[in-house]
């Protein structure tokens, strides 16, 4: 009965997430994220293909924003991240230059992060750059459990020109890797956190 209570208390959290795809998810589903997996699902954004993954980490809410906007550690979280600036922060949000590596390149682009609902969601979008679109969003909610939280991360790259066409391909594969290694590397920082 206790867990029967539990897992309704975690999907009314769950149902508090913005969109319908959070909502959606199947009791099996759930208790495959309080198990520790990750939930990738194919995501669309303004006709440009994504990925989303859902995943619970073992830290509070506010300690994950605190990791997610400190923009000095981020080549810790991020493998792929070279080199960041940042042009300005303030409480709404971000303006950074980024250089990542990918498998056949190396980029150079400046995203605008809008700390949309402070602690909660987090979205970015490209202003400039070598990406014809790099967009994406943190979204932290609560789990009953208030030393974890629940995530919905978003992610939406497209490359421009012909060799970008042929590389949007292998971004999915990449990316799923990408999410799986940094997801690795939150639950080891915050666990050392709570």
């Amino acid at each position: 009965m206790k867990n029967r209570y539990k897992l309704f208390i975690l999907l009314l959290c769950l149902a508090q997430l913005t969109t319908a795809s959070v909502a959606s998810l199947k009791t099996s589903e759930y208790q495959q994220l309080m198990s520790g997996e990750i939930l990738f699902k194919d995501a669309e954004e303004n006709s440009v293909n994504g990925v989303e993954a859902i995943f619970i980490l073992p830290v509070r809410r506010k300690t994950l924003w605190h990791i997610i906007t400190d923009y000095k550690h981020f080549p810790e979280y991020f493998d792929n991240v070279e080199k960041i600036d940042i042009i300005h922060e303030d409480k709404k949000g971000a303006v950074l230059e980024l250089r990542i590596k990918s498998i056949l390149k190396t980029f150079d682009y400046t995203v605008d992060r809008s700390y949309d609902v402070p602690f909660h969601k987090l979205s970015w979008k490209r202003i400039s750059g070598d990406f014809k679109t790099n967009n994406g969003s943190w979204e932290i909610e609560d789990t009953p459990d208030k030393k974890k939280c629940i995530v919905k991360y978003r992610t939406f790259v497209q490359l421009d020109g012909f060799l970008g066409s042929a590389l949007n391909g292998l971004a999915r594969p990449e990316t799923i890797k990408r999410i799986k290694t940094l997801v690795a590397k939150l639950k080891v920082i915050t666990e050392n956190e709570t």
